[in-house]
């Protein structure tokens, strides 16, 4: 029943403040059917799909090109499972391990995912990332004891808005020698800790993805919304008197001190 996977467990914070607070607002109301709506797992799937630059294709080829890459996207798709279930506010992903792609879609996935929450709503994300047994049906149950430590990870060690990587996770992820443009997608703190978080995201996309490879208008997006990051968490610490709070705004500053001087310019 159990197969061996790569589980990823998510939780996103403050959902739960920002639901009691739409009563009162229908436009947090509808930041949270939006923020609902991007978790569904088709919507998530579409995050590991190709696109388009338009600006650099003619207006009458604009047609043929969408087909094409409508087919290439539809054979991409047959190579890879990632595998979605949520509920609430968390939502768990995971892939198989002898899948290489499935493996890299899946953290392509969740940086997708981390980077529109931050940027359509201001929501920041908390996980555990490991490997293990794991019973997964997309969309329905999954148990198990991958998940039972993934869950373990990001509710008792996390702790800031991160994701953190298990120590045996890492090295099956590091296994492929295409893992390799990965290596901006996480970082190991201080004390040992690996992990993936908003700021090592925008790094990955700027410096190493698709995007970058191919020099995409939308990678000036990517670096205006890292080099705000700071203003935008400043403002947000100014507004809150909860210490925990305070503590994870203050963390992400700390955070993003350490990655700016890797942002390719």
């Amino acid at each position: 029943m159990y197969e061996n996977r790569i589980v990823a467990f998510i939780d996103i914070l403050g959902f739960g403040a920002l639901v009691e607070e739409s009563a009162e607002n229908i436009d947090v109301a509808q930041r949270i059917l939006s923020a609902l709506t991007s978790m569904l797992p088709e919507n998530l799937q579409k995050e590991a799909e190709a696109t388009l630059n338009y600006d650099r294709i003619p207006a009458d080829e604009v047609a043929a090109a969408e087909a094409t890459l409508a087919k290439f996207n539809e054979n991409v798709k047959k190579s890879y499972q990632i595998d979605i279930s949520f509920f609430s506010d968390c939502i768990v992903l995971s892939a198989l391990t002898d899948n290489v792609m499935s493996k890299q879609m899946l953290l392509d996935i969740l940086g997708k995912f981390s980077m529109r929450l931050w940027s359509e709503n201001r929501l920041l994300l908390r996980g555990g990332l490991t490997v293990g047994k794991l019973y997964h049906v997309n969309g329905g149950p999954v148990f198990g004891p991958a998940m039972n430590r993934a869950y373990y990870l990001e509710s008792k060690l996390a702790k800031n808005p991160r994701i953190l990587i298990d120590p045996d996770c890492v090295t099956e992820l590091r296994k492929e020698t295409s893992f390799k443009v990965f290596e901006s997608f996480i970082q190991e703190d201080d004390t040992g800790d690996v992990y993936s978080s908003l700021s090592t995201i925008y790094r990955h996309f700027i410096n190493d993805s698709s995007f970058a490879w191919a020099g995409a208008p939308i990678l000036q997006d990517f670096k205006s919304e890292f080099f705000s990051l700071g203003k935008i968490i400043d403002k947000r610490i100014a507004e809150f008197s909860d210490d925990r709070i305070i503590e994870k705004y203050t963390w992400m500053l700390s955070d993003i001190a350490l990655i700016t001087p890797d942002i390719k310019p």
